[in-house]
């Protein structure tokens, strides 16, 4: 009996081990994107730096992760890369409002980074880890050979009074301003991120502690504050130009409500405010535009966006009745309530252009149906419509968002700048139909042809419709909304 019930538990414990290496293998996700080539010359394109400068027949030079040269072309272009002789190169896309994975079963990270690529997003500024994991997911990705944009992290949320996420830092009091932001840069923060709850007097102490320590500081007006009150360096949603007595108390659909009444009067003053002040806007336009994809969700749960990513998102998070708890069984009236705020934050935009101010291009990547580097087009398309220049667009997503940045040369095309450009057969700066003519992408020195990044996405996609890890996530997603419905409402 005692050698049957040691052969049945060793048969078992085989059993489980056989159950885990299975479920292990199954998540594990394709290997690495191979690049092209790192050290490489370009013959004969036409380099163009939007707004500034461009230059027909030109010879560029890579080496190091660098733009050694760009010259002109003195003979024709010859080579293994003498496909690309004609078309045109300009710099890498910067997503000014992104927001990566967190780290879990589903490996997710290394699949939103090579997205980012195929449609030409070079740098992205990670505006908030969640949950403390999603930059170590990235980190791990990049170590293990993953082909990656240049990340600029925000780190964790500062907020005061209720915690909203995990990995947010309570701010007590302003005299505490000074050693988060001293904190946020020793663990290699880009930018600070201030969120809600904060009083005016925590607002003005980060934005000093910012300034002092050299961090950016991104962020939300807190309620209770208007725009002209926090004054953020780098006001994301365009929040606060709405009345806060406007909000509900459950604060729904926060980037939304109020809208309806914003007049000229108060557009004109927001216009104002931000000449005398100099700060910037990242609107996001793209999250009004594809929270109104909810209205229709089975067509959008069949639109490419929603096809991208694995079907946990289009089918359980973004799901309308029992995904995110803040978007759930929307009514007519709060649908009326996003075309308003689209509308007048499409005017804005544009208003802000024409008069001088900074806009950055953001898309808050994971909100409903917005996956990351197609909603950068679509955030493109968005502030086309607004009226804004299709060169002009290009700009503020290329060479501005570098400065911003504040990595040397990022945005441009230059000797010694960064080597991160897009090489397209078409000139997108003239039409920006012309984006869907990507031929290549050059991501800190390493050329990925746009064939072998397609042809890799679709690996992962045969991976995440794998038996095993499309019907874990689904459990695993749902379980996970249970959890966050259980604390936020909202």
């Amino acid at each position: 009996m005692k050698r049957l019930i040691g052969w049945s538990l060793a048969a078992t414990g085989l059993t489980i081990a056989i159950v885990a290496i299975l479920v292990w293998r199954a998540f594990t996700p394709p290997n690495p994107l191979q690049p092209t080539s790192t050290a490489f010359t370009l013959d004969n394109v036409t380099v163009i730096n939007p707004g500034d400068s461009r230059r027909e027949r030109q010879r560029i030079t890579v080496n190091s992760e660098t733009i050694q040269s760009i010259a002109p072309a003195s003979a024709p272009a010859s080579g293994a890369l003498q496909t690309y002789s004609g078309m045109y190169v300009l710099p890498g896309l910067a997503d000014m409002h992104a927001h990566l994975p967190p780290k879990n079963p589903l490996k997710l990270s290394s699949y939103f980074l090579l997205l980012n690529l195929a449609y030409g997003v070079t740098s992205i500024r990670d505006a908030g880890d969640l949950d403390d994991t999603s930059l170590n997911g990235r980190r791990e990705a990049a170590a293990d050979g993953y082909p990656s944009p240049r990340v600029f992290p925000c780190g964790p949320f500062v907020s005061a009074g209720a915690r909203k996420w995990a990995n947010t830092v309570i701010l007590e009091s302003p005299a505490d301003a000074d050693k988060v932001a001293a904190t946020l840069k020793a663990n290699g923060s880009h930018c600070l991120k201030a969120y809600d709850g904060l009083t005016l007097a925590m607002v003005d102490a980060l934005r000093e502690a910012t300034r002092k320590h050299g961090l950016r500081m991104i962020g939300h007006v807190p309620e209770g504050l208007t725009y002209e009150k926090a004054l953020i360096p780098d006001t994301q949603h365009l929040m606060g130009v709405t009345d806060p007595a406007d909000q509900k108390p459950d604060h729904r659909l926060a980037l939304t409500q109020g809208w309806d009444r914003v007049d000229d009067a108060r557009l004109e003053a927001i216009v104002k405010a931000t000449k005398q002040s100099g700060i910037a806007n990242t609107p996001t336009l793209v999250y009004d535009q594809q929270i109104l994809r909810l209205e229709k969700y089975d067509e959008a749960r069949r639109s490419p966006e929603a096809l991208l990513l694995p079907r946990v998102f289009r089918d359980v998070v973004w799901n309308p009745k029992e995904g995110i708890p803040g978007y759930r069984n929307m009514t007519p009236a709060e649908f009326d309530g996003v075309r308003f705020a689209q509308d007048k934050k499409l005017r804005l935009t544009r208003m802000l252009y024409e008069a001088g101010t900074q806009l950055y291009l953001g898309t808050d990547v994971q909100q409903p149906f917005t996956s990351p580097g197609i909603s950068l087009h679509q955030e493109m398309r968005q502030f086309a419509k607004s009226g804004i220049p299709t060169e002009a667009i290009w700009k503020l997503a290329t060479s501005d968002a570098g400065k911003s940045l504040g990595l040397t040369g990022l945005g441009t095309l230059a000797a010694g700048a960064p080597a991160d450009f897009l090489i397209f057969r078409n000139d997108p700066t003239k039409d920006l139909a012309a984006l869907d003519s990507l031929e290549a992408v050059v991501a800190q020195g390493r050329l990925y042809t746009k064939a072998s990044i397609d042809a890799k996405i679709a690996e992962y996609q045969a991976h995440y419709s794998g038996f095993i890890v499309d019907r874990l996530s689904v459990v695993l997603g749902r379980a996970a909304l249970r959890k966050i419905s259980a604390t936020d409402s909202h």
